[in-house]
């Protein structure tokens, strides 16, 4: 009885062996297959060197990094001005960029005796008084200012 069993066995395994056998040979391995066991090609582009870097103004940059912009920016009251209309419009202003630009005036902004005196309460009085701001106005109080012979007498 055994040798029923092993009979159907035996031919079964023939028959799988003889169908894997003619598919193998029916479809060898191609062009297809290739994917599974080549190595993938990729795009290599050359490396960019220090040469074709260009950048722009690092000016604004640096200023962003400093101690005292970090303060300003946590600033209310900084931010309140920058956000203001009045503020927009002398930012937009010509002369003014003109100033800001003006080597003369930024030494003034940072001598020391200058910033004494924009803390002063009485200059700011001055400064606030309307027949101050016609004199200053005036150009012949202007030209006045401008005469070396004033100057030296002053």
């Amino acid at each position: 009885m055994a040798a029923n069993k092993i009979i159907p066995a035996f031919v079964l395994g023939a028959v799988v062996g003889g169908a894997i056998t003619y598919l193998g040979l029916t479809n060898p391995p191609g062009d297809a297959l290739t994917g599974a066991v080549a190595p993938a090609e990729r795009y290599r582009a050359e490396q960019v060197s220090s040469d074709e870097i260009q950048l722009g103004d690092q000016g604004i940059q640096r200023l962003m990094q400093t101690d005292t912009f970090d303060r300003l920016i946590k600033d209310e009251s900084f931010r309140e001005l920058a956000a203001s209309a009045q503020f927009a419009d002398l930012a937009a202003n010509a002369q003014f960029a003109d100033l800001m630009a003006n080597a003369q005036f930024a030494r003034l902004m940072a001598n020391a005796d200058f910033a004494a005196l924009m803390a002063n309460a009485d200059f700011a009085a001055l400064m606030a008084n309307a027949d101050f701001a016609a004199l200053m106005a005036n150009a012949d109080f202007a030209a006045l200012m401008a005469n070396a012979d004033f100057a030296a007498l002053m």
